[in-house]
C-alpha cells in the first residue's frame, strides 16, 4: 500500500527538521567566494627533534588565491590548534599589501574558521598570496600530524599526517573542504638522522643550519585531506622516485610481498581504466608503514600510509594465506583511491560512497582478477560483506548512502559517514549495477566518468549520468528512481515467492525486511528490484542480467511458464541487494536440488543466499528455526567454504540462546551434517589445499572440536602428538585452541614456554584458554603470564570456547570474585561480566546471577546498580527470544505480572509532630530580647527547618530520598506577632481566628524534600521578600547591608554563567535568613537559604574585617551555586554527595574570585588542596563516589559531609576545568545544567556531558580518569628525575601516603595529567596537559632540544597530585625562586613545592634539613600563599622540637623572613592589599610567638602610642603579641569593659597569650566561671608560648583535682590534657604527665584510657622527633 506523503514532502520535512535543530550561527561551510590554487607549505620540526607526544612544530604556508566576486573584504578559511604568529598579505606583484595584526582576526571555535579582514578589497580573478606563520602541536591521537614510535634495538620515532577528513587544517591554515582543490609543494625540515617522504618526488635537499630541509614537487591538483608526509628512519624497497615500500630498515626483508603486489595492482589498474596511474599527474607511488593503527590505511596521493601488519609478512607468524589476502585486498582497496577519491573526488562527505564503496567494490574485483580467483573474493564477498550489511541495514538505525549535504554540515556529522554503508553497501549495490548492465557497459561507464571529471569534484548523479549512458535499453527501468531507491533510502526489500498449484506461474510480492517492524523504521518503503532467476527448465545460474524490475509502485510481479517447474531460484549469485523469502513447497525443492549432484553446478554464493535469508527471516520470526535446521541437513552433501560460511555464522546467534543441556543435541546434529565435508578435509593440512581448504578447514575444526565432537578431537590429538612441526599461521590458533581441550594440551606449555616470538607466545597463551580444565589454567595463568590488557579478553575465551562450561565457570568467578576485581580492576571485570551474561540461557543462571550482583555490587562502583539493571535486562531479553523462537519455556516457569493503570492516587495523613532543639528537622531558637524603652527584656523565639539530609520525615510522612521529586505546597499556621517564610512567594494569609494565622505559599519547583524549609519568626526584612532578601532580627537590620549587596551581585553573577537564570530554575523568590548559633554555616534550602548569623550580620568594627567579608561572600556564592548544583539538578544518592558540595566548593571560589578579585582566591585555592592532601593521604582517606549500597545508614551518611566531598571535589573539578579549558568546561556544565534540570544525576551524566567536549589532544581514557579520582581513595605523587645531559626528564608515579604500612592500598595508579614549564619555555599560564600519564605506564619520558636548568610540574598546582624533584632540579628551582620575580613560578606553584616537600618530609622521603635550606628562599618571597603555605609546614616541625630547641628555629624564622617583616612591619597602611593584611596577621603571629625582638619590640611600641583598635582581622593577633609585652594590664581592661561576647572571647584569648603564665592562671584562668574561659586560657597559653609548656604542665599537675572541681567534671580535664600531650616533646614532659596519670587514676575513673593512649603517643611523638628531627637540629644549629 502507497504511503499518502510523496516522497519529496518527507525529504523537506527531514531536512527542516535537521535544519532546525542547528544553531543558526554554525555555518561550517566555506564561502566559494575565495578560491585557492596553491599551498606553498614548509614545516620544521627540528624545534622537536628530541621532544615527546604533544610538542609543537613550526609552519609557514603561503596561499595563492582568487576572488570571484566583488567587494571581498575579508578571507574565510579553516585552521585549528594552531598559534598563529604572523598574517601578511601580498597582491599580484609580489608587493605586501596588509600586515593583519593577530588581534583583529577573528576564530570561530565551533567551525574551526578562521576570518582574515582585509583592509581593501580583492580585485575578482586576480591572485594574491595569504601568507601564514604559526606553531602547531604533534598530535597523539592519529589526526593531523602526530607521531609514533617502534623499538628494535634501539627506541625510533616516525611522524606522520592523517588528515582526511577534516584535520588538514590542524597542520596548516587551509581551505578544508574537498571542493577547494588546489596543488601544493611541501618543504620539511628535519634532523639530519631522519628522512622524509611526502605525496610527490623529493626534488632536493638543503643544509639550513643544524638541520636538512627537503624539498618536494609540486602535487596533482588535489584536496586539502590527501596531503601526507612522514619523517622516520625508514629504508626503501625499489625506487623512490617511482614505486617503493618505506618501512623500518628491520623489516625490509619482510616487504616483498606487498611490493610484488602493488607491482601488480599498478598494472591491473592502470590497463583496466585507461588512464594509468601516472597519467592522473603523480610519477610517484610509495607504500609507508606506521607501527600502530585504528585503521587499516589511508589513501594519500602517492604516499599511501598502511599499518605496518599490512604491508610486513614475517615467514611463518604473519604469512598465511589470510595474511596474504588482506594484503592484497587492502593494497588494491587504497590504489583504487587514486582515481576513486584523489583524481576524481566526491564533492561533499554526504556522499562517502562515491570514495569508498568504488574503493571496496574495485578491492574485491581486482583480487580475483590477478590472483585468478585463488581467493573467491568476489563469493567470500557475499557472505563477508554484502550478508554482514544486509544485517545492519535492517535495524532502525540504518543509514542511507547518500544524504542531503545540509544533514552533513559538523565534525560530528562527517564522522558518521565513515561507515559500514558507505564501505560494504556502497560496494554492493555497484556490484549490482555492474552486472544488470554487464561489465563492459560498466567499465565504458566508469572510464569515461573518471576521464569527463579527472581534477574535479562530482556527486552522485555525475556517475548516474555515465551509468545511464551505457544501461541496456531492456529490459526497460526508470533509472533514476532505480539509483536513488538504493542510494537515498534506507534499507532494502524482500522478495516474496509463491507457486501456484500448476507450477506454471511465480507471483512476486515486495516488503522492506526488518528485524523488528515496530523499531520505529518507515516499513512502507519500496523498491525498484532486478529480478534474475533460473529454473529446472534452464539452469541458467550465470545469467545476471535482469529478466524484468520489479517496480515500487507495483503490488506484484507474475512470470508464468509454458511448463510446470520444480523449483525457482531467484536473485541469481546473490548480485542484487535484497532477500528472497520462498514459500515451502519451493524451498522443498531447492533442498532436494542441494541434496543431489546436480548442485556442484549452482554457484556457492546462491546456496549461500538461501543459507543467511533463511537464517535472517527466522531471527525476524518470519519462519520457525526448525524450518531453517530441517533446510540446512542438505549441507551433508555440500563441500564448499562459502555456504558453510553462512551456515555457521546463522548458527552462532542460535548456539549462543540454546542451554547447556541442549547443546548436546546441536553437537548431535552438527557432527551428522558435517560428516561429508569433514571426512574430505580431515583435520590434517594436506599440500593439495586449495585456499578455500585452508579456510574451510579453520572453521569446521573451530566449530567441532568447540561443540566436542569426538572424531575432532581425536583427529586433532593424533596429529599434536604426532608432529611436532607447527601448523600455518592461518591454522595455528584453532588448531592449539583444539589441542588444549584434549588431554594432550600439556604440551601446549612446553610450546609456550619454548616460543621465542611474542606474537606467537600470546597466541599459544590464548589458544590454552580454550582449556576444560578452566580451574587450572586460571590457577596457573590468569595472575601471572597474561598481559594486563588482555586480561579480560582471554577471560571470556574460556566460556566462549566452552559454552556447556558457563555454568561452573560462573560459579568460580563468584566464589573468587575478590581476586578477579583486584587484579581486572572493576571496570574490567563489568566488561567481562557483560560479555558473560549474553551467554546465559536459564531461568536459573538468571536467579544466580542477581543473587551474585546483590551480595557484590557494591565492589563494581557508583555505576553498579545500573549495570546490574542492564544485565538482567540483556539475560530476560536473551531468555524471553529464546523462549519464544526456540521453544527454551520452562513449564515451571510461569509468572503472572499485574496490569497496573496509569493513575494518580492522594494519600492523607493527619499527625502530630516535635518541634526539637537540636538542629533537626523542625526546630526553635530562643533569643534574648534586651527590651527597649517601650517594652521589657524578653525572651523570644523563632521556629525553623534543617531537613538534609534525612529529616523531613521529622515534619512531615514523605519519600525521603533525593530522587523522590515533587512539588510542594506549604500551608503554614502562626500566632500574630510572627510571621511565616518558606521557598516560595507567599499567595496570602487567613484569619483563623483568636490570633491564629495560616500562610499559603506558592508551589515549590520539583525539587527533593531535603529543600523544603520554612521559618517563623519576626525577622525584618532588607529587600523585598516577593524577589531577593535578607531576613534578620530587627537590630542587626543595618548590619546586613554588605550581605544583601552580595547577595544581589552573586545572583547576576549566576545568571549570566549559567544557560537558565534562577528564576528560570523555577521560583521566583529568593530569600537568606539569619540563624544564631547555627550548627552549620548554611543550608541551601531552594529560595530560603539560611545562614549562620554571624555570616549575614556584620557589625562595624567587630565582623566586618576582610577574612569576615571574605567569607561572607564565599558562602553566599557557595550555597547561591546550589540553587543549580543540588536543586535544580539533585543528585540520585548520598554516595554521590560531591556532585551537589564540590561543584558548590568550586564555583564558590570561582564566582568570588570574578566579584572579588582582590581576595585572589584563585591563589588561594590551593590552600585548600593542600588541606585535603593532607586528609588524603591517610588510612581513613575516602573516595568522592561509594557504592549506594554501601551509603545506607546515618553513619554512613555523615562521613559524606566530610572535607572530601567539599575540598577534594572542588579540587577534581577544578583539575578537569583546567584540562579541558574553562570554554570547554562552561559548556559541559551548561549542557548537563540544562539536561538535567529538575532531574536527578550521578557522576557519568556529569562525565557523559564533559566527554562531549573533551579535546581530542592530548589523548585520554576519560573514564579511567574520572574513575581514578573519583572511585579511588588518595592521589599519586609524581617523582621527577633529570638525566646528566639536563634534556630527559623521567617521571614515575606513586600512590602517596603518610604511612605506607596503614594498611592502605599503596598499590593505586592514576591517571595524571601532565603540564610543566622550564626555564627555557614559561608557560605557566597554559594549563592545557602536555600529556596524560597513564596508569598502565611505568615511566613517562619527556626530552627537551637543549638542556633545562629547571622544570615546574602541576602548573598552578591544578592538578590533584604532588611532586618529587630530585635534588638536582631542587636546587635549581631553588635558584630561580631566589631571583627577583622568582622566575615568573607562580605563587600557587611556590607553594606547591613547599608544601609538598614538607609532606615528603613528614612521609620519610627526605630529610627536613633539604626542605629548611630549600625554604632559604623565603628571604626573596613576599607573597601570602607561598608563606601560609611554609608556615603550615613549620608548625608542624616546631611543635615537635623541645624548648631547648626552639632558640635555634626562632634564630632561622628570623633570617627567612627579615625582607617581608621588614616590607610589611607590624603596622597596618591604608594601602595595603588583602593579601597584605592577611600577610602581616600570619607573620606577626609567628615570630612574635617565637620571641622575635624586632616583632615584639614594634608591637610594644604601636601598642602604648596607639589607642584605636587594630582592624577586626588583625585585633587578635596583635592583642596576643602586645599580651606577651608590657600590654597584658591594658588588654585585661579592655577586656573587663568590653561589652561584645564575641570580642570579649577574643579579648580572653588574646590575654592568655601572656609569658606571665602563673599570675594569669591564678587571677583569671581560675577564676572564670565560664568552662570555656578555663579550657581555652590554659590551652593559648601552652600554644602561643611553646617554650613554657613544662612549667606550665607543672602547675597543672601541681593540683589537678581542685582544677577539675572548676570546670564540674574530670571529662572537660581528661580532653584538655589529651590535647596538650600533642605538644609534649621532652621526656621530662612525658615523666610529668605520666606520674599525673597514676597519681589521680582512681580520680579520672574509665576516662583514664585516653590519657594512657596519649602516653603513648606521646612517646611515638618522641622516638619520631630522635629519628626524624636529629639532622634538623643540628642544621639549625650549625647556623
Amino acid at each position: 500500500m502507497k504511503s499518502s506523503v510523496p516522497c519529496w514532502q518527507l525529504l523537506v520535512a527531514a531536512i527542516l527538521l535537521t535544519l532546525i535543530g542547528r544553531s543558526t550561527s554554525d555555518n561550517y561551510r566555506l564561502s566559494r567566494s575565495v578560491l585557492p590554487s596553491f599551498y606553498n607549505l614548509t614545516i620544521n620540526i627540528q624545534a622537536e627533534r628530541y621532544a615527546t607526544l604533544g610538542s609543537s612544530f613550526i609552519g609557514e604556508v603561503a596561499i595563492t588565491l582568487q576572488t570571484n566576486q566583488s567587494d571581498t573584504y575579508e578571507i574565510t578559511l579553516h585552521k585549528e590548534s594552531l598559534d598563529i604568529s604572523s598574517c601578511l598579505v601580498y597582491n599580484k606583484d609580489g608587493a605586501l599589501q596588509q600586515n593583519v595584526t593577530i588581534t583583529s582576526q577573528k576564530y570561530n571555535r565551533t567551525t574551526q574558521q578562521l576570518t582574515v579582514p582585509l583592509l581593501e578589497a580583492l580585485t575578482v580573478n586576480e591572485n594574491y598570496i595569504l601568507y601564514f606563520k604559526y606553531t602547531g602541536y604533534v598530535r597523539t591521537d592519529e589526526t593531523g600530524l602526530f607521531l609514533q614510535s617502534y623499538e628494535t634495538n634501539k627506541y625510533h620515532k616516525v611522524y606522520i599526517t592523517q588528515l582526511e577528513p577534516v584535520y588538514a587544517r590542524v597542520v596548516f591554515p587551509c581551505f578544508d573542504e574537498p571542493t577547494f582543490k588546489a596543488k601544493f609543494q611541501l618543504h620539511l625540515a628535519r634532523p639530519s638522522e631522519f628522512n622524509a617522504a611526502s605525496n610527490t618526488r623529493l626534488i632536493r635537499t638543503t643544509k639550513e643550519g643544524n638541520y636538512n630541509v627537503d624539498h618536494f614537487d609540486v602535487t596533482p591538483i588535489m584536496s586539502t585531506y590527501l596531503l601526507a608526509f612522514v619523517i622516520s628512519e625508514y629504508q626503501a624497497r625499489g625506487n623512490l622516485s617511482e614505486f617503493a615500500i618505506l618501512s623500518a630498515p628491520e623489516y625490509y626483508n619482510y616487504t616483498e610481498f606487498s611490493f610484488n603486489v602493488g607491482e601488480c595492482v599498478i598494472a591491473a589498474y592502470n590497463e583496466l581504466f585507461q588512464m594509468p596511474y601516472k597519467q592522473l599527474g603523480n610519477k610517484v607511488l610509495q607504500f609507508a608503514t606506521k607501527p600502530w593503527s585504528f585503521d587499516n590505511a589511508m589513501e594519500n596521493w602517492g604516499l599511501i600510509i598502511f599499518s605496518e601488519e599490512m604491508l610486513i609478512h614475517r615467514p611463518g607468524y604473519t604469512d598465511g594465506l589470510k595474511n596474504k589476502e588482506f594484503t592484497i585486498r587492502m593494497i588494491a582497496h587504497e590504489i583504487a583511491h587514486m582515481w576513486f577519491g584523489n583524481s576524481v573526488t566526491l564533492s561533499w562527505w554526504s556522499h562517502f560512497w562515491l570514495n569508498e564503496g568504488f574503493a571496496r567494490f574495485y578491492e574485491i574485483f581486482m583480487t580475483d582478477q590477478i590472483y585468478n580467483y585463488k581467493y573467491r573474493m568476489e563469493e567470500q564477498f557475499v557472505v563477508d560483506y554484502l550478508q554482514k550489511i544486509l544485517e545492519k541495514d535492517a535495524v532502525a538505525i540504518s543509514l542511507p548512502l547518500t544524504s542531503p549535504e545540509i544533514t552533513i554540515q559538523s565534525f560530528d556529522e562527517i564522522d558518521t559517514q565513515a561507515n559500514f554503508f558507505a564501505y560494504e553497501k556502497g560496494a554492493s549495490i555497484i556490484r549490482m549495477w555492474r552486472n544488470l548492465m554487464g561489465s563492459d557497459n560498466f567499465n565504458k561507464s566508469i572510464n569515461s566518468y573518471l576521464k569527463q571529471y579527472h581534477f574535479k569534484n562530482t556527486n552522485p548523479n555525475d556517475v548516474f549520468a555515465h551509468l545511464k549512458q551505457n544501461w541496456p535499453s531492456q529490459p526497460e527501468v526508470d533509472l533514476d528512481t532505480f539509483f536513488s531507491d538504493f542510494t537515498e533510502q534506507v534499507g532494502y526489500p524482500m522478495l516474496i515467492v509463491n507457486i501456484t498449484q500448476d507450477n506454471q506461474k511465480i507471483i512476486l510480492h515486495q516488503k522492506r525486511f526488518l528485524y523488528d517492524y515496530e523499531d520505529g523504521s518507515d516499513a512502507t518503503l519500496r523498491y525498484t528490484i532486478p529480478i534474475t532467476f533460473t529454473t529446472n527448465l534452464d539452469q541458467s545460474y550465470y545469467n545476471l542480467t535482469p529478466y524484468t524490475y520489479f517496480y515500487k509502485n507495483e503490488t506484484t510481479v507474475e512470470i508464468s511458464f509454458e511448463n510446470p517447474i520444480e523449483w525457482i531460484i531467484l536473485n541469481q549469485k546473490q548480485s542484487n541487494y535484497y532477500r528472497v523469502f520462498y514459500d515451502q513447497p519451493i524451498l522443498t525443492q531447492i533442498k532436494q536440488l542441494f541434496s543431489t549432484s546436480r548442485s556442484r553446478r549452482v554457484p556457492a554464493t546462491t546456496k549461500a543466499q538461501i543459507i543467511d535469508d533463511l537464517f535472517n527471516f527466522a531471527y525476524a520470526g518470519m519462519i520457525d528455526y526448525a524450518d531453517v535446521f530441517e533446510y540446512l541437513e542438505y549441507l551433508r552433501y555440500e563441500f564448499n567454504y562459502v555456504p558453510w560460511n553462512a551456515a555457521y555464522r546463522g548458527m552462532k546467534r542460535v548456539v549462543q540462546r540454546l542451554t547447556p543441556q541442549q547443546l548436546p543435541y546441536f553437537e548431535k546434529y552438527l557432527s551428522n551434517i558435517t560428516t561429508g565435508i569433514f571426512n574430505e578435509l580431515s583435520a590434517k593440512s594436506s599440500s593439495s589445499d586449495s585456499v578455500m581448504d585452508v579456510y574451510n578447514r579453520v572453521l569446521h575444526v573451530s566449530w567441532l572440536c568447540k561443540y566436542q565432537n569426538t572424531n575432532c578431537n581425536k583427529q586433532v590429538e593424533l596429529l599434536f602428538l604426532g608432529n611436532l612441526e607447527k601448523p600455518s599461521p592461518d591454522y595455528r590458533k584453532t588448531f592449539y585452541c583444539a589441542v588444549s581441550r584434549t588431554d594432550a594440551h600439556a604440551r601446549l606449555w612446553e610450546l609456550y614456554n619454548n616460543e621465542i616470538d611474542s606474537d606467537d607466545k600470546n597466541l599459544i597463551l590464548r589458544s590454552i584458554s580454550c582449556s576444560r580444565d578452566y580451574r587450572t589454567y586460571i590457577k596457573l595463568e590468569l595472575f601471572h603470564l597474561i598481559p594486563y590488557s588482555k586480561q579480560p579478553k582471554y577471560l571470556k575465551e574460556i566460556y566462549q570456547q566452552n559454552p556447556d562450561l558457563i555454568d561452573p565457570i560462573f560459579s568460580m568467578i563468584s566464589e573468587n570474585i575478590d581476586a578477579f576485581v583486584a587484579r581486572l580492576g572493576k571496570y574490567e571485570m563489568i566488561e567481562v561480566l557483560s560479555d558473560m551474561v549474553d551467554y546465559f540461557t536459564t531461568r536459573e543462571q538468571e536467579e544466580q546471577f542477581t543473587i551474585f550482583m546483590d551480595r557484590n555490587i557494591h565492589r563494581f562502583g557508583e555505576s553498579a546498580l545500573t549495570q546490574k539493571n542492564r544485565f538482567l535486562t540483556t539475560i530476560r531479553k536473551n531468555l524471553e527470544w529464546a523462549e519464544q523462537r526456540l521453544g527454551n519455556k520452562s513449564h515451571n516457569d510461569l509468572r503472572i505480572e499485574s496490569a497496573i493503570t496509569d493513575r494518580t492516587l492522594k494519600i492523607y495523613f493527619k499527625y502530630s509532630g516535635k518541634v526539637k532543639s537540636d538542629t533537626l528537622g523542625l526546630f526553635s531558637k530562643e533569643i534574648w530580647n534586651a527590651g527597649n524603652s517601650s517594652t521589657r527584656a524578653h525572651k523570644e523565639f523563632l521556629f525553623l527547618t534543617q531537613f538534609e539530609l534525612k529529616d523531613a520525615r521529622f515534619v512531615f510522612p514523605c519519600f525521603d530520598e533525593p530522587a523522590f521529586k515533587a512539588k510542594f505546597q506549604l500551608h503554614i499556621g502562626r500566632p500574630s506577632g510572627y510571621y511565616a517564610v518558606s521557598n516560595t512567594r507567599l499567595m496570602e494569609t487567613t484569619n483563623e481566628g483568636k490570633n491564629y494565622f495560616v500562610d499559603h505559599f506558592e508551589v515549590t519547583p520539583i525539587m527533593s524534600t531535603y529543600l523544603v524549609a520554612f521559618l517563623i519568626s519576626n525577622y525584618q526584612a532588607r529587600g523585598n521578600i516577593s524577589d531577593f532578601a535578607v531576613l534578620s532580627l530587627p537590630e542587626h537590620y543595618n548590619k546586613t547591608e554588605f550581605s544583601y549587596n552580595v547577595g544581589k551581585r552573586v545572583v547576576m553573577a549566576f545568571n549570566e554563567l549559567f544557560p537558565i537564570s534562577y528564576k528560570q530554575l523555577g521560583n521566583d523568590v529568593l530569600l537568606f535568613a539569619s540563624v544564631p548559633s547555627f550548627d552549620i554555616v548554611g543550608m541551601e534550602n531552594w529560595g530560603l537559604i539560611f545562614y549562620s548569623e554571624e555570616l549575614l550580620v556584620q557589625k562595624p568594627g567587630y565582623t566586618d574585617g576582610f577574612v569576615h567579608k571574605e567569607f561572607t561572600c564565599r558562602m553566599i556564592a557557595h550555597e547561591m551555586a546550589h540553587m543549580w548544583f543540588g536543586n535544580s539538578v539533585s543528585l540520585s544518592w548520598w554516595s554521590h554527595f560531591w556532585l551537589n558540595a564540590g561543584f558548590a566548593r568550586l564555583y564558590e571560589i570561582l564566582v568570588t574570585h570574578q566579584l572579588y578579585p582582590e581576595y585572589h582566591l584563585d591563589q588561594q585555592f590551593v590552600i585548600h588542596l593542600q588541606t585535603i592532601f593532607d586528609e588524603d593521604a591517610m588510612n581513613s582517606s575516602q573516595p568522592l563516589s561509594s557504592s549506594e549500597s554501601s551509603i545506607q545508614t546515618e553513619s554512613e551518611f555523615e562521613e559524606l559531609f566530610g572535607s572530601f566531598s567539599y575540598e577534594k571535589g572542588a579540587s577534581i573539578i577544578r583539575m578537569w576545568r583546567s584540562a579541558m579549558g574553562a570554554v570547554n568546561f562552561d559548556n559541559s556544565i551548561n549542557s548537563y545544567l540544562k539536561q538535567y534540570h529538575l532531574k536527578n544525576t550521578n557522576p557519568s551524566d556529569l562525565f557523559a556531558h564533559l566527554k562531549q567536549n573533551w579535546p581530542a589532544q592530548p589523548e585520554v581514557a576519560l573514564d579511567t580518569f574520572f574513575s581514578d579520582f573519583t572511585e579511588q581513595v588518595g592521589y599519586p605523587m609524581v617523582i621527577v628525575n633529570i638525566t646528566q645531559d639536563n634534556q630527559k626528564i623521567i617521571l614515575r608515579q606513586k600512590r602517596f601516603l603518610y604511612n605506607y604500612e596503614d594498611g592502605s592500598d599503596a598499590t593505586l595508579r592514576y591517571t595524571i595529567p601532565i603540564t610543566f614549564a622550564t626555564n627555557v619555555k614559561n608557560t605557566f599560564y597554559n594549563l592545557t596537559p602536555y600529556m596524560y600519564f597513564d596508569k598502565n605506564k611505568t615511566t613517562v619520558e619527556i626530552f627537551f632540544k637543549e638542556p633545562i636548568e629547571w622544570i615546574s610540574l602541576n602548573l598552578k598546582q591544578t592538578s590533584y597530585y604532588r611532586v618529587l624533584y630530585d635534588k638536582p632540579i631542587l636546587a635549581q628551582l631553588k635558584l630561580a625562586l631566589s631571583k627577583n620575580g622568582h622566575s615568573s613560578i607562580p605563587v600557587e606553584n611556590r607553594a606547591q613545592i613547599i608544601d609538598d616537600l614538607f609532606s615528603f618530609a613528614l612521609a620519610g622521603m627526605i630529610d627536613y634539613v633539604d626542605v629548611f635550606e630549600f625554604l632559604e628562599y623565603l628571604k626573596n618571597e613576599f607573597d601570602y600563599v607561598p608563606w601560609y603555605a611554609a608556615y603550615r609546614g613549620l608548625l608542624g616541625v616546631s611543635q615537635r622540637l623541645t624548648p631547648h630547641q626552639l632558640p635555634y628555629f626562632a634564630k632561622y624564622l628570623n633570617n627567612i623572613t627579615s625582607a617581608v617583616f621588614a616590607k610589611l612591619t607590624v603596622k597596618s597602611n591604608s594601602d595595603d592589599t588583602v593579601m597584605d593584611v592577611y600577610n602581616r596577621q600570619l607573620q606577626v603571629s609567628l615570630l612574635c610567638k617565637y620571641q622575635n625582638t624586632e616583632c615584639n619590640n614594634q608591637v610594644k611600641l604601636h601598642f602604648e602610642a596607639h589607642l584605636e583598635k587594630p582592624s577586626p582581622d588583625y585585633r587578635e593577633t596583635f592583642y596576643c603579641a602586645a599580651a606577651r609585652t608590657t600590654g597584658y594590664a591594658r588588654i585585661l581592661d579592655l577586656y573587663t569593659n568590653e561589652s561584645d561576647l564575641e570580642e570579649k572571647h577574643m579579648l580572653w584569648r588574646a590575654l592568655s597569650c601572656t609569658r606571665d603564665y602563673r599570675a594569669h592562671y591564678n587571677n583569671m584562668v581560675f577564676n572564670s566561671k565560664i568552662v570555656e574561659n578555663k579550657t581555652d586560657g590554659v590551652t593559648q597559653m601552652y600554644e602561643e608560648n611553646p617554650d613554657l609548656i613544662t612549667p606550665i604542665l607543672s602547675m597543672l599537675a601541681e593540683n589537678i583535682t581542685k582544677w577539675s572541681n572548676f570546670l564540674g567534671d574530670s571529662w572537660e580535664t581528661v580532653v584538655m590534657l589529651n590535647k596538650m600531650s600533642e605538644s609534649f616533646t621532652t621526656v621530662e614532659q612525658a615523666n610529668i604527665f605520666a606520674e599525673l596519670i597514676d597519681k589521680n587514676s582512681e580520680f579520672f575513673g574509665t576516662d583514664i584510657e585516653v590519657l594512657e593512649s596519649a602516653l603513648e603517643r606521646v612517646k611515638t611523638n618522641l622516638e619520631w622527633a630522635k629519628q626524624r628531627l636529629s639532622n634538623l637540629n643540628n642544621y639549625l644549629r650549625r647556623r
